[in-house]
């Protein structure tokens, strides 16, 4: 699937998906949540460098994605972000700051552009885990 997982600390629930040539980044920890959706070329990065540090410093922070989140393709979702139940993540966004239940967003950085229903009673299981 070509998809890469970088280190051990990454979980994933129930009835998820994670689409082809995915970054799974377990650094700094990856939650992922049941019936979540990850679509191809998804970036989940949970460590990074300090851009005033003189020093580069390294640093480490946890990507948590709660149930029934949908990320588009290409979307990148930085260190330390929270997405919340129901979220959806546009195609090619770039996800800095926690993004809301059943909030979507969009752009770089991504910001909110609608909401979705919250009366989600779906499961991801028409794919492998790993499609």
């Amino acid at each position: 699937m070509n998809t890469f997982i970088n280190r051990r600390k990454v979980e994933i629930g129930k009835n998820s998906v994670v689409n082809r040539c995915c970054y799974l980044d377990g650094r700094g920890g990856l939650f992922i949540g049941n019936n979540v959706s990850i679509s191809p070329e998804v970036q989940l990065i949970t460590a990074s460098h300090d851009v005033n540090s003189a020093t580069f410093k390294y640093y480490e922070k946890e990507i948590i994605i709660e149930d029934f989140v949908w990320i588009g393709t290409r979307a990148i979702i930085l260190p330390g972000v929270k997405l919340g139940k129901g979220s959806i993540v546009a195609s090619g966004s770039v996800v800095t700051k926690d993004v809301d239940q059943f909030d979507i967003v969009g752009g770089v950085p991504a910001k909110i552009i609608g909401k979705r229903a919250s009366n989600l009673d779906y499961n991801c299981r028409w794919f492998p885990p790993f499609d």
